[in-house]
């Protein structure tokens, strides 16, 4: 027995006994033991593969389905005995549980009932190709499913066919999809069930017409005392007023029409009007989302870039040489110091042409910085104009300064009130 997988693929080989006469060579197929073989030829789910070189012959059915269960054989068309091969489905995870077919009188229920033995990734019932999807399960009075149950084969599944009526006669199929297969992913498989009605639909109320008939009388009295009377009749008629008419719209096979489209289309509909502004208001949500990350990023990225650079300017600041026009302390270089700057220097024993108030050292030449400060004689000429003690270099002091002074053992022409002492001549100081 070959077993094969639903909507796959199968390979099966026969060989002939003379090569030269292939032409009386077919292939032939029968559903049973007691059915009569019937030829098979190429086309729809059949495809030929015949070597000329070899006797053997290779018979490929694709995409297998339900119909082409059965028993093959290639054999010479006028001596058709042995099948040599039992073609099959492989159903996976998934068997029949109730009788495949199904007799029932119109008005009864019918159920149909599978056992998964392996959990599965999803399942699908259909009729006569139609697929029952959830939405035509819940508006129709005819479909239900039945509460899945544990046995001791597996998950039991039914479904169950209520009042039933003539249109839903056919060929159900479930479909079972695996997780895993062993079998050459093999996932799909189908369970079928045939389901005949026996007996008629009943028929529907008729309508009720109604008629009234109203009778009057009429007496006219005649001043000639002559008496007519009339009579008339009125006859009324209640009939039922014509349905306005309703759009042809087919059914689901299996279905009555007010079971059908009109109620699946409006729940369809807010079905997708929800699906749709859930997907709008989710894009939305991720456009804000990206923006908000991307303006964080870069506030991120231009803070980090601020204390880069200012991180930066203080390491020039500290490293590299400081313009002008500040205030600072500086350590003279030996030349002449022409900074713009107030700080304290040391003399460079040159001459110190700073514009600078501060206390300096003299440099053994003439002091002509216009400043006010303590000096010590040079031993020349002092001609500072300054005011302060100076001690006498013994020669004429001719500074315009008032301090007391050593007489030097000369004559002492100082325009100064001193106390002195005699040199042992002539004392021509005037006091």
């Amino acid at each position: 027995m070959t077993y094969v997988c639903y909507e796959g693929t199968v390979t099966i080989s026969g060989y002939m006994l003379d090569h030269h006469d292939r032409e009386s060579y077919l292939w032939y197929r029968k559903k049973s033991e007691h059915d009569p073989p019937v030829p098979i030829y190429n086309g729809g789910g059949y495809k030929f593969d015949t070597s000329p070189k070899t006797t053997e012959s290779k018979l490929h059915i694709r995409n297998f389905k339900k119909e082409y269960e059965g028993l093959y054989v290639l054999a010479y068309q006028k001596d058709v005995k042995c099948f040599t091969h039992n073609v099959t489905a492989q159903p996976i995870g998934v068997q029949r549980a109730s009788e495949e077919t199904l007799d029932v009188m119109v008005g009864d229920n019918a159920i149909l009932s599978v056992i998964e033995t392996k959990s599965s990734k999803g399942i699908d019932w259909f009729v006569n190709g139609q697929k029952l999807s959830g939405m035509i399960i819940a508006v129709s009075p005819h479909y239900r499913y039945i509460r899945p149950s544990n046995t001791p084969k597996g998950r039991l599944r039914s479904l169950e066919i209520v009042n039933i009526r003539r249109r839903h006669a056919g060929i159900y199929k479930y479909r079972y999809m695996a997780w895993w297969s062993k079998y050459k992913n093999c996932l799909i498989s189908y369970i079928y069930f045939n389901v005949t009605v026996r007996g008629q639909d009943p028929t529907p109320p008729p309508v009720i017409t109604t008629t009234t008939t109203t009778t009057t009388k009429t007496t006219t009295i005649m001043p000639t005392t002559i008496t007519r009377i009339t009579k008339k009749e009125t006859t009324l008629k209640t009939t039922k007023k014509p349905d306005t008419p309703k759009p042809n719209i087919e059914p689901v096979v299996g279905l009555k029409k007010e079971e059908s489209d009109p109620v699946t289309a409006f729940i369809t509909l807010l079905i997708g009007c929800f699906l749709a502004s859930l997907l709008i208001s989710s894009a939305v949500l991720v456009i804000v989302y990206k923006r908000a990350l991307a303006r964080r990023t870069m506030q991120r990225f231009s803070a980090a870039s601020l204390q880069k650079n200012v991180y930066k300017d203080n390491y020039e600041e500290e490293n590299l040489n400081i313009e002008p026009n500040i205030m600072q302390t500086q350590i003279n270089d030996g030349q002449y110091n022409n900074d713009n700057i107030m700080p304290t220097q040391i003399n460079d024993g040159q001459y110190n042409n700073d514009n600078i108030m501060q206390p300096q050292i003299d440099d053994g030449q003439y002091n002509t910085g216009n400043i006010m400060q303590p000096q010590i004689d040079d031993g020349q000429y002092n001609t500072a104009n300054i005011m302060q003690p100076q001690i006498d270099d013994g020669q004429y002091n001719t500074g315009n300064i008032v301090q007391p002074q050593i007489d030097d053992g000369q004559y002492n022409t100082g325009n100064i009130v001193q106390p002195q002492i005699d040199d042992g001549q002539y004392n021509i100081d005037g006091y």
